[in-house]
């Protein structure tokens, strides 16, 4: 019997976002990646998609008051 790691084989489907998809990309390349290293990607991949949300959240500025 093989134990060796295999890809998983998921589909990544583009979001349409440069910056979701620069992050999503970089998870990709985790079959690449050194076991020992996975937190560090994960951790990254984090961090971008909460900058990518908090620009969003910028863009928009803020709420709306609210009516009375």
């Amino acid at each position: 019997m093989d134990d060796a790691p295999r890809p998983l084989g998921v589909e990544r489907v583009e979001t349409g976002d440069a910056r979701v998809d620069g992050v999503l990309g970089r998870l990709a390349d985790l079959d690449e990646v050194p076991v020992a290293e996975h937190q560090g990607v994960y951790e990254e991949a984090h961090e971008g998609l909460r900058a990518v949300l908090a620009a969003l959240d910028v863009a928009q500025g803020p709420p709306p008051p609210s009516a009375r």
